[in-house]
């Protein structure tokens, strides 16, 4: 997974891994696309990575930490296939460390 980050005068991009939970629902037909779809929301996720500049980032994301749901949309990108697919999220995330800061 990777995300941009940007602080006041601050920008980078940061490449991290670490454990999620991710609950989905079962496959359904979207009445308006007509494309099949999974509803998802990541209950928790626990991130750790390095920035362009090799400085630690620790990300943490989720209702077990408080936060806000993590919603997605699992969304399959022809009709009568599965795959390929594309996944959507709205993310609120919470910077724990940044070994620049």
């Amino acid at each position: 997974m990777s995300f941009g980050v940007k602080l006041k005068g601050l920008e980078s991009k940061v490449v991290v891994q670490g454990p999620r939970i991710v609950q989905v629902s079962d496959p359904f037909i979207d009445s308006e696309d007509g494309l099949r779809t999974v509803n998802a929301e990541i209950l928790e996720m626990y991130l750790y990575g390095y920035d362009q500049r090799g400085a630690l980032i620790t990300v943490k994301g989720g209702r077990i930490f408080g936060l806000s749901k993590l919603q997605g949309v699992i969304k399959a990108l022809k009709k009568d296939s599965d795959f390929p697919a594309r996944l959507y999220f709205d993310l609120e995330l919470e910077i724990v460390d940044w070994g620049i800061m």
